[in-house]
């Protein structure tokens, strides 16, 4: 065993090294939150996308923390400490590096389910593991050398101000960073903080007080690491993403928002008009308008137009729960002047874009609420005629929260007398065992007594495409008959001809859906691997 001459701790240098350990913890914080924001692109925003970085964060530092005491029980001096932060730098740059380049590919390498978990060990263990060394090594410094008489008050002091830096990380990632500077600036940023803090801490200390060495550890290490963070973070900064713009398609907005990563784009349909506008968030191109009309280019949002048809006398107040670009509110409100339109949309930035890009003209009619579907349900002081739900994404993601039975027990009771809801749901029909697509349905009948489905293409209900659930609130059967839609085979198409039918292969093994159990995130992974495989 080595015997250290103790540092000499001033109160100089001992808010140093406590500065040290609030700088690390909300440098952990801010890599955990925007490791679920990496990922979610390509994965979700699903349990299974945070509980593995959770997990991974989590097993990393307590890692760290056992490597940490054990390394400054060896070396109690401050020049392995801050090496170990640097790389730590280092390491949280090039693991962003790595994810630019292979996180595109990676859907299809990985699945839903263990994709994240295996990614998340790849790319943010060992940053979390050298930044979690941190805090036993302070605790090592203050105390080494002394009777242990403040052990106890020096061990609480340092893991509270690591606390308090890791809650001013998690805040400021959230309402600050992501939405004001992006995800790739935060984070080289956050690498460059830690590896030159690292190298000025070290001179600082240094040049103030005696400070023991050792021979393994050079002072040079540090200023390299320093160097070498600056430059992957430059040449990582500046290295030019893959191109999302093919032919006929022009980006014309793009910005990491408050709930994820939003682009606007052009997509060129024929040369005789404008080209279609669309709003994508994250990997799902949600929504879209062609600006020379109020036409749908996407099949599904063309059903929203027969409320008039499907449901009984007329219709004064309608909702609709996920704003997207707004291109329902829009069409609903140019095609009956005397409707009245709320709209559900937790984004605050997507009712901006609406109005800028999507020809979403403001009006007295239309009422935006920012805040989530489920909330402004339990909280509305008002009942509607027509309820259109969009607020589930192109497969990857179901916020469980809004397909229970006490969720839908509440939309019910929003609806007047003879109201009419429609949802628009990502699914597949004919698949065997319990499924993500019946167990909604079963949940959606156990409410409503009269629910159909309808789809664009109804040859192939084992693929994955947007089935439109119709519940009526009444207790008269819904009559569809002599109702048209366009679709992309043809331009009127009966409802009856797109009518799926509402049963089960296995009719008892389908889950209804309730607050307490609702296990959609893991159908939507079985439901995901059962479309990858029928391809």
């Amino acid at each position: 065993m080595l015997h250290w001459k103790p540092m000499t701790i001033t109160p100089l240098t001992r808010f140093i090294l406590l500065a040290t350990v609030t700088a690390t913890g909300a440098g952990v914080l801010i890599l955990e939150v925007l490791a679920v924001r990496l990922l979610s692109p390509h994965f979700g925003t699903s349990m299974y996308v945070l509980s593995s970085v959770l997990t991974i964060v989590l097993a990393a530092l307590a890692c760290g923390y056992y490597a940490g005491g054990r390394l400054s029980d060896r070396y109690p001096t401050p020049l392995p400490l801050y090496l170990i932060l640097a790389l730590g730098g280092l390491a949280i740059a090039f693991s962003y590096a790595l994810a630019k380049v292979f996180l595109p590919f990676a859907p299809q390498l990985f699945p839903i389910t263990t994709g994240p978990l295996i990614l998340s060990l790849c790319l943010f263990f060992i940053p979390a593991f050298l930044l979690g060394m941190d805090s036993p090594y302070v605790i090592k410094l203050l105390t080494h050398g002394r009777d242990g008489a403040t052990a106890g008050a020096e061990t609480g002091t340092t893991f509270f101000w690591s606390t308090v830096g890791s809650i001013a990380g998690s805040l400021s990632a959230g309402f600050f960073f992501i939405p004001f500077v992006g995800i790739e600036a935060t984070l080289l940023g956050v690498a460059v903080v830690l590896s030159l803090g690292a190298a000025l801490a070290e001179t600082f200390l240094r040049s103030t007080t005696i400070v023991p060495m050792p021979k393994v550890a050079k002072r040079q290490f540090l200023l390299i690491i320093a160097a070498a963070t600056i430059l992957l973070t430059i040449a990582t900064f500046t290295m030019e993403r893959p191109s999302k713009d093919g032919p006929g398609v022009t980006t014309i907005y793009e910005k990491d928002e408050r709930y994820g990563h939003v682009r606007v784009y052009e997509l060129a349909f024929s040369p005789l008009r404008p080209p279609a506008r669309f709003l994508q968030r994250e990997v799902n191109s949600e929504s879209a308008i062609f600006q020379d009309s109020y036409e749908h280019p996407f099949e599904y949002t063309r059903f929203a137009d027969l409320y008039p048809q499907l449901r009984h006398g007329t219709t004064t107040r309608a909702l609709v729960l996920g704003g997207g670009a707004y291109s329902i509110p829009r069409s609903l409100l140019a095609n009956n002047p005397d409707l009245l339109v709320d709209v559900a949309e937790l984004d605050p930035a997507l009712y901006p874009l609406a109005q800028t890009y999507f020809d979403l003209r403001v009006t007295p009619r239309l009422r935006n609420f920012v805040t989530d579907a489920r909330l402004l349900i339990n909280t509305a002081d008002t009942t509607y005629d027509f309820i259109f739900m969009d607020t589930f994404n192109s497969g990857l993601y179901i916020p469980a929260h809004l397909t229970t039975l006490e969720y839908f027990a509440a939309v019910r009771e929003r609806l007047s007398k003879d109201g009419l809801l429609m949802i628009n749901f990502i699914g597949a029909r004919d698949l065997p065992g319990t499924t993500l697509t019946d167990s909604f349905r079963t949940t959606l009948q156990a409410v409503f007594p009269n629910v159909q489905g309808f789809v664009a293409r109804p040859e192939e209900l084992h693929e994955l495409q947007n089935i439109m659930f119709i519940a009526d609130a009444t207790d008269e059967s819904l009559d569809v008959s002599g109702i048209t839609v366009a679709t992309n085979q043809r331009d009127d198409a009966p409802l009856t001809e797109l009518q799926i039918p509402l049963t089960a292969r296995d009719e008892a093994a389908q889950v209804l859906f309730t607050d307490d159990r609702s296990p959609a995130e893991y159908l939507v992974a079985k439901q995901l691997a059962a479309a990858k495989k029928a391809r």
